[in-house]
C-alpha cells in the first residue's frame, strides 16, 4: 500500500514539474490516436487510485485494468464474488468510465505454506498407540 501511494505521489510530483518547466502540453493536436491514449491511460490511472483507496486495498491487488474510449475492462483474480462485485461497482463511480467489461475470476485464496494454524487437531483412531 505505501510503495503504491508512494509511486502515485511520485507521479503527481513528475507531472507537475513538467508541466512547471514546458507549460501545459496541448494533446490534442499531437498525432491521431495521442488524445485517445492519453484519455485511456488517465482512466486507468483513476480506477487503480480508486481500487487502491480502499480501505482492503489487497483484495484488489490481483486486479488488471485496461481502457478503451470510456470501456473498462477488469481481468484478474478476486477471492469471493463480493469483491468482484465491490471492484466493477468502485470502477463505475470513476469519471471518463462509460461500461465495464467484468473477466475477473473468483478463486479462493490460497493458504500459505506451513498452513493457516487454525486447522484441526487429528483426532486419535482406534488401533493408534498412545505415546
Amino acid at each position: 500500500m505505501k510503495s503504491l501511494l508512494v509511486l502515485l505521489i511520485g507521479i503527481v510530483i513528475g507531472v507537475a514539474v513538467v508541466h512547471f518547466a514546458f507549460g501545459p502540453v496541448d494533446w490534442r493536436g499531437v498525432g491521431g490516436q495521442t488524445g485517445e491514449t492519453v484519455n485511456n491511460a488517465a482512466t486507468v490511472a483513476a480506477v487503480r487510485a480508486a481500487l487502491a483507496l480502499q480501505k482492503d486495498f489487497e483484495l484488489f491487488g490481483d486486479i488488471k485494468v485496461s481502457a478503451d474510449d470510456g470501456i473498462v475492462t477488469l481481468s484478474g483474480h478476486v477471492a469471493s464474488v463480493e469483491q468482484r462485485q465491490l471492484a466493477v461497482l468502485i470502477s463505475r463511480g470513476v469519471e471518463g468510465v462509460e461500461e465495464i467489461v467484468d473477466e475477473l475470476e473468483v478463486r479462493a485464496p490460497r493458504e500459505p505454506a506451513g498452513g493457516t494454524g487454525t486447522e484441526p487437531k487429528p483426532q486419535p483412531q482406534p488401533g493408534d498407540i498412545a505415546g
